[in-house]
């Protein structure tokens, strides 16, 4: 949070990331993560982004940096807290 390369102003922003973890919705099967959703995840989040924040619209969000490691460990941390 205290990085030199962060900054909390958008107008000086190169990238901005966006933490949305498809991976994070649960089997109610099985019990453990299910990436079916990914696309209507993803589609939602863009919708939300370009109703709601002017940056995504200014670069059709070409400077908008979207993770998708498909880390589980972060989903299992909220379960454990």
């Amino acid at each position: 949070m205290g990085s030199e390369f962060r900054t909390s102003d958008p107008w000086e922003a190169d990238l901005f990331f966006v933490p949305v973890y498809v991976s994070c919705n649960f089997s109610s099967v099985n019990g453990f993560p299910a990436i079916g959703h990914a696309r209507s995840l993803m589609a939602s989040t863009v919708r939300l982004l370009s109703s709601n924040f002017p940056f995504w619209n200014l670069s059709r969000g070409s400077d908008h940096v979207f993770i998708a490691s498909h880390d589980f460990g972060s989903c299992f941390h909220t379960i454990m807290d």
